[in-house]
């Protein structure tokens, strides 16, 4: 079976975000139907990393796809410090000014975070 790099046809315009969606949740079903055997990261060439910032911290495709191809965040986008690790689950759950911040890394021990 033909894999899709699902990334890849976001960055380049192949597919639209609600076409992301629609293609990842497809996947997933055909899976759990037993349609599909591989993986379904694996079939959509998603990496652990990258599943995990689409699932747990709800990171949209095309930040994600740009993080792939312009390089991943390394440093809080509200401290400025410097990330040693990525808290998927805390990306999702920060609002700043009304707004998930959710297509940004901000570390999940960011002092500035309770003052958003």
């Amino acid at each position: 079976m033909r894999h899709r790099d699902i990334l890849s046809e976001i960055f380049t315009n192949i597919i639209s975000e609600k076409q992301a969606v629609e293609l990842f949740d497809e996947t997933f079903s055909r899976y759990h139907s037993g349609e599909l055997t591989e993986i379904p990261s694996a079939y959509l060439c998603l990496s652990e990393e990258e599943i995990s910032a689409l699932v747990v911290g709800g990171v949209s495709y095309k930040a994600l796809a740009n993080w792939r191809y312009n390089g991943w965040p390394d440093y809080c986008k509200i401290c400025e410090h410097k990330l040693v690790d990525k808290n998927w689950e805390a990306i999702g759950k920060i609002v700043h000014n009304g707004q998930t911040l959710r297509d940004i890394v901000i570390d999940f021990n960011c002092s500035a975070k309770f003052n958003i």
